[in-house]
């Protein structure tokens, strides 16, 4: 049994699909960014660097921090998802660090420049194809 720290961000989402693919059971605690909850004392003992998404595996009282740490930790003890040979292995982590540092880098930088610059002339003009403002979609997940 997993429980997973995060709140609806693509960071988050990303651990509970794995989480799903790997029809594992999981508890999750919505932190509320905006409301600044990753500080909290509470939340602080379990949530190292005010960052989310965290995860706490309750089998052993590993603490998992940084999503793309969270992924491997998965996979390697689900034995799925992560390659059975080193170059798999290799391709796995290839794909997970371009996703970091590109996928989510760009329109995220995008979207910090709208919150810094009410009109987001640096964010439109670094990243035309983002996202004037940023939209957020909600989705409620239980555990199972």
């Amino acid at each position: 049994m997993y429980t997973v720290f995060s709140s609806p961000t693509a960071n988050g989402y990303k651990i509970l699909l794995m989480l799903e693919a790997l029809a594992v059971s999981y508890d999750i605690c919505h932190i509320h960014l905006a409301g600044d909850e990753q500080h909290l004392p509470a939340y602080m003992q379990v949530i190292p660097h005010a960052k989310i998404s965290v995860l706490l595996d309750n089998d052993n009282q590993q603490v998992v921090v940084e999503s793309a740490t969270v992924l491997l930790y998965l996979a390697e003890k689900h034995t799925r998802f992560g390659g059975t040979s080193p170059v798999q292995r290799w391709q796995v982590m290839q794909w997970l660090i371009w996703q970091v540092s590109t996928l989510i880098a760009k329109p995220r930088a995008a979207i910090g420049s709208s919150v810094a610059e009410p009109d987001n002339r640096l964010g439109c003009s670094r990243f035309p194809s983002a996202p004037a403002r940023p939209t957020v979609a909600c989705v409620s997940i239980s555990s199972r």
